[in-house]
């Protein structure tokens, strides 16, 4: 008997079809913003591979390797079907959009999501037609309860200065945010604003090697979206096309800073 899908799990954009990827091969992760060992394949719904990625800054442990296909997922369907369908918690899905500067007002998925939950709370609250004495009742419930006086000071955060947006990327996002006294989300969210990579110890390469084609792939990572640079004969060739690109990408980032 065929397995019912709920509506609010449905794929709105499929099919979505994984990368041709074997185990032992690298593969470019959008989030990890690194290269990954695939080590197996999941067994969720939709199986996808699965690696490390040594070098990553971020989620370097075994998972989902997040390429196009899967991004592309991230960026139209809901958090729900994201979760259904890969066999991931909503936790991580949080994580993988946010780094995609994926929300819930520039998804589809979600955008439909919240308008059928809206229009549900509509129809209830129409149907439930509450008598002017208990809209008073609840009036002085509120009253009673004085919570203006409990409530937390409202604040907008610590601007932010020129300086301390020079010391993102030369530290880590704990490091930063302990030298420019804001919090680590703030230093993250910061970050991925300008586009500025995570820091590393090791300047990254922006190579990696295609087994199925035989030569070196070189890719870039802009405001979370991944660019393919082309394919070359040797490594050395790869990551000469990957520092000249990442030189380019600055000097727009500082031009529009001016």
């Amino acid at each position: 008997m065929p397995r019912t899908i709920p509506d609010r799990v449905k794929l709105l954009f499929g099919p979505y079809h994984p990368p041709p990827l074997k185990k032992g091969d690298l593969a470019a992760c959008l989030y990890r913003d690194a290269d990954v060992i695939v080590t197996a394949w999941s067994d969720a719904p939709l199986s996808w591979p699965r690696g490390y990625a040594p070098s990553a800054t971020q989620g370097g442990g075994p998972g989902l390797i997040v390429e196009d296909e899967l991004a592309r997922a991230l960026r139209s369907e809901s958090a729900a079907a994201v979760s259904y369908w890969w066999g991931i918690g909503k936790t991580t899905v949080a994580k993988w959009r946010k780094a995609l500067g994926v929300t819930k007002t520039n998804n589809e998925g979600t955008h439909r999501l919240v308008r059928a939950a809206t229009e549900k709370a509509l129809a209830v609250a129409l149907e439930t037609e509450l008598s002017e004495d208990e809209r008073e009742r609840r009036r002085e419930v509120m009253r009673s309860m004085r919570l203006w006086e409990v409530a937390p000071a409202v604040t907008f955060g610590k601007p932010w200065t020129p300086e301390d947006d020079a010391v993102l990327g030369t530290l880590r996002d704990a490091e930063a945010a302990e030298r420019t006294g804001h919090t680590l989300d703030g230093v993250r969210d910061r970050r991925r604003e300008l586009g500025i990579p995570g820091f590393r110890a090791h300047e990254p390469s922006g190579a990696s090697y295609e087994r199925r084609t035989g030569k070196w792939a070189a890719r870039i990572s802009v405001r979370g979206n991944r660019y393919h640079l082309g394919t070359f004969a040797t490594r050395e060739e790869a990551e000469r096309a990957y520092q000249q690109a990442r030189r380019r990408y600055a000097r727009r980032r500082a031009k529009r800073r001016k």
